[in-house]
């Protein structure tokens, strides 16, 4: 038989190109996960555009916030999240299918939290306002889906975290030493550049910290190894700097859970340059936000940032805790409406610094119920999943310490309110919910059977999430046009004596 030319030869078949956890789709998280089929060519652009754009944000904000003028921190942070959210929705838009839910939740759950959500929304007295809350939360979650899709990735986007970590906190510890050596005298209200208040860092610092982990043990290479045992110190040194008592309790909290389930002899190995960062990271902190000051005769107002009294202060949490059962108390249901701890006169904060009571005052006791039933089955999970042999993993361990860190720390903080933090979280939660559920990977067959139908619960809750964020754009911009009358306007009306944080940097309405 003649030999066909080379040529003339039919081409090999391509390989399937399925998004599969080997080629890149960790598979279905949260409201967004289900698996995508292929990837299209909207999608294979819209995808690295939307990631790009989060990798961006991680890496300038707060830095390139810096002396523009009319603008605070806050709000250009706010401003910026948003083309990072818009491209998160699309690309869930363009890649979302109903091969299975796969998030190891019931799909009922989902469900119901969805439907109560609605209605609080449609029920609270500002209902625009509400639906800003709900687009920002759909955001995010889309944002965290397109993380926990980019498995090839994954390196890349640690290398990020450190470089982006490790940079902020080289630059504010060299101001800190320069002052130092200027013979002035360090303080953290006036230290950490681009972020309106020091409890915003403190709140990103309970991702960054075990984001820098995970580069630790996950990394290869001995630059990026030494790299990130550099910027662990860093860090800690920013979380004493900053007196994060949440921060600090948090991950004390995620560290001790990890031991809990693994012993020391598995734990200990992975949490040794943690360990050793945090105690470099002290010793810096007592050499130049206590042992220098305590040498300067004038340095009273920046010891007293440390202070025993201010750092057993409550720092008037307790009524903003009142506050919240009081209005959960008065609407059971359905709460007041979301972001409606917001409205209306408050001489201390416009969100009551606690998650759990966030949700009851603004979304009403039901939602509380089926949040923390998430939170219950999450937690279970990672208890499993910490007990295999590739789940006890370093990357495992890291990401573990960090989920349950930012849960600890919301129970006392706003951390899900701050638009950097809430950005930081959506990475960790991309990272975390990829390493948890490593299973979804979906079959061809279902996949196949997936494709025949455009309109699914996944794409229909990705385009409406993209829907809810172009809406968004409409009510924001134009505030953003003109952001010092605004804020102005906004103060005129609600008198304080600080700024109130929550959608803007003066977030009453």
């Amino acid at each position: 038989m003649p030999r066909i030319p080379s040529t003339c030869r039919r081409p090999a078949a391509r390989p399937d190109r399925r998004l599969t956890q080997e080629n890149g789709a960790f598979g279905p998280h949260f409201l967004f996960g289900f698996q995508p089929r292929h990837k299209g060519r909207m999608y294979r652009y819209v995808s690295p555009m939307a990631l790009g754009a989060a990798v961006a944000y991680v890496l300038t904000v707060p830095v390139v916030l810096v002396g523009i003028g009319g603008w605070s921190g806050y709000d250009l942070a706010r401003l910026l999240q948003w083309p990072v959210l818009l491209l998160a929705t699309l690309a869930s838009a363009l890649s979302a299918t109903p091969a299975r839910t796969g998030s190891g939740l019931p799909g009922g759950l989902w469900l119901a939290i969805a439907a109560i959500g609605a209605l609080a929304v449609a029920l609270s007295p500002v209902p625009s306002m509400a639906l800003r809350e709900a687009a920002l939360i759909g955001g995010l979650l889309a944002l965290a889906g397109l993380v926990s899709r980019a498995g090839d990735w994954l390196e890349a986007l640690l290398r990020v975290v450190l470089v982006a970590a490790g940079g902020y906190a080289l630059l504010i510890a060299g101001l800190a030493i320069t002052v130092t050596l200027a013979g002035d005298t360090v303080s953290r209200r006036d230290l950490f550049v681009g972020y309106d208040n020091h409890r915003f860092y403190s709140h990103v610092l309970t991702v960054a910290i075990p984001l820098a982990l995970a580069a630790r043990l996950t990394l290869t290479g001995r630059a990026w190894r030494r790299g990130a045992d550099a910027t662990l110190a860093l860090l800690g040194l920013m979380l004493f700097a900053t007196g994060g008592r949440g921060s600090m309790v948090a991950l004390a909290g995620g560290t001790a859970l990890v031991l809990i389930r693994l012993g020391r002899a598995a734990f200990w190995p992975a949490v040794r340059p943690l360990v050793l960062g945090l105690a470099v990271g002290l010793a810096g902190f007592v050499l130049l936000f206590v042992w220098a000051p305590a040498n300067d005769p004038a340095s009273s107002a920046a010891l007293a940032d440390y202070s025993a009294s201010r750092l057993a202060s409550d720092q008037a949490r307790l009524p903003l805790w009142r506050h919240a059962v009081d209005m959960a108390l008065a609407s059971p249901w359905f709460g007041a409406g979301p972001m409606h701890f917001a409205q209306g006169p408050n001489a201390i904060a416009a969100h009551p610094h606690s998650l759990p009571l966030q949700i009851a005052a603004e979304w009403g006791l039901p939602m509380l119920v089926l949040v923390g039933l998430v939170i219950a089955l999450v937690l279970r999970r990672i208890w499993q999943r910490l007990g295999t042999a590739d789940g006890a993993s370093g990357l495992g361990i890291a990401l573990s310490i960090g989920a349950v860190a930012v849960l600890l720390d919301a129970l006392v903080s706003g951390n899900f309110v701050v638009p950097m933090s809430q950005v930081w979280i959506a990475v960790l939660l991309g990272l975390f919910w990829a390493w948890l559920h490593p299973e979804n990977r979906g079959s061809q067959a279902s996949a196949e059977m997936a494709g025949r139908r455009w309109l699914s619960p996944g794409r229909l809750a990705a385009v409406v999430a993209l829907l809810l964020q172009l809406w968004l754009g409409t009510q924001m911009l134009p505030e953003a046009a003109r952001i010092g009358e605004h804020i102005k306007d906004a103060r005129a009306a609600f008198p304080t004596e600080r700024y109130q944080p929550r959608f803007w940097s003066h977030g009453r309405f």
